[in-house]
């Protein structure tokens, strides 16, 4: 059975290369262009792995870390955050408040988010 990756992000091109990078590793992707439709499909299919970008109309990505963290269902869903705002204070949020899995800053390439998520499942590298 392939791993399930939801990707939320308002940009479709980053979109499209996630989805691109995650099903060559076999994920089945599904997508969610803001927050508040991310944690509602994150409920609904039980994803194995989240791509959630920081800004987004909505609830932003801050809002919907907090949120997947807080709902029994995704509370230990790995959770991996794009983001162009790569400040420390939004690291120490992110790892410690919020705590996700990991962190990759905008721009990024496909060999970054391969690094990320094998370090995530090791059984995929």
């Amino acid at each position: 059975m392939a791993r399930k990756a939801l990707i939320v992000d308002d940009d479709q091109s980053v979109r499209m290369l996630l989805n691109m990078t995650l099903k060559s590793k076999g994920f089945e992707c599904t997508e969610a262009v803001d927050g508040q439709e991310g944690f509602r499909t994150a409920l609904k299919i039980a994803p194995d792995l989240i791509v959630l970008d920081l800004t987004m109309p909505n609830m932003n990505g801050f809002e919907a870390c907090e949120k997947l963290r807080g709902h029994e269902k995704t509370a230990k869903t790995p959770i991996l955050v794009l983001s162009g705002e790569t400040t420390d204070l939004n690291r120490d949020i992110l790892s410690g408040t919020l705590r996700a899995t990991a962190f990759i800053p905008k721009p990024f390439d496909r060999a970054t988010v391969l690094e990320a998520v094998a370090r995530i499942f090791p059984d995929l590298k």
